[in-house]
């Protein structure tokens, strides 16, 4: 495993990199790090790709204080891209990265060889957040603002109901964030902006797009049905979560 920095836009951006072979950018959802994407990394790494899991800018290790958006964190793809000397990737959003995977494919369309929607948690402005969604952001807000005043591990109640080993992996990663990043996070998400407008918008992703619908409340198997009917030709794999990379790592292989 690698780690490299990338500059985008102010922010220094920590990139895990496994694997070599054809590039494929791997995206956490915000308040998450690139290690949630470990799964999904290692059978694309067996397959002979290269994943690159980046800390998205304000979560994990990339900090930054200021005020989020998606078109931002979709450019700041590209520029994992161009550090990496890729000039197009397969690019993988896991819950809500899926927002920023979105983004970088609808205002990059030419450095995008392929689209990965797993576990979406964002429908556009059509499809705005559940109520239950909703609550889990706006708590998460409630915790998250205390930690400029209060310390980072003001957070550590939101990793209760984490299985193990993530758990244990997410309380050692506390220490490493920045407190006013994770607060500009949470207002982020509780806010609930979306990452394009209506599903109609997604007619122009042009390339090969596989999504894996979630099963719980904060990835509703409607929002993935809802993206997948928009994009033309989009594949759709309902797999248990233990069989994501490899369907994914399938995927990837036909692309040839």
């Amino acid at each position: 495993m690698q780690n490299v920095t990338v500059a985008s836009e102010g922010a220094k951006l920590l990139v895990s990199i496994d694997g070599r072979g054809p590039l494929v950018v791997l995206l956490h959802g915000p308040g998450g790090a690139g290690a949630a994407c470990a799964g999904l990394a290692g059978p694309l790494v067996a397959a002979g790709f290269r994943a690159a899991m980046p800390d998205l800018r304000g979560s994990g290790r990339s900090h930054d204080e200021r005020e989020l958006g998606w078109e931002r964190l979709g450019r700041d793809v590209v520029a994992v891209m161009d550090e990496l000397g890729a000039e197009r990737a397969v690019v993988v959003g896991l819950s809500g990265g899926c927002g920023a995977a979105l983004r970088a494919a609808l205002d990059a369309p030419g450095r995008v060889r392929a689209l990965g929607l797993v576990r979406p948690a964002h429908g556009g402005a059509d499809a705005p957040l559940t109520a239950a969604q909703a609550a889990a952001f706006a708590g998460m807000r409630g915790l998250t603002s205390r930690a400029p005043s209060e310390g980072v591990d003001v957070l550590r109640p939101m990793f209760d109901g984490l299985p193990e080993p993530i758990r244990s992996a997410a309380l050692a990663m506390l220490p490493t964030l920045d407190a006013e990043s994770v607060a500009a996070t949470g207002r982020f998400l509780a806010s609930g902006a979306q990452p394009f407008g209506a599903g109609t918008e997604l007619a122009a992703i042009a390339v090969p797009t596989l999504v894996i619908p979630g099963a719980d409340m904060m990835h509703p198997p409607e929002v993935a049905a809802h993206l997948a009917a928009h994009i033309a030709g989009a594949e759709v794999a309902a797999v248990p979560e233990a069989e994501e990379g490899a369907a994914l790592a399938a995927f990837c292989a036909r692309l040839g």
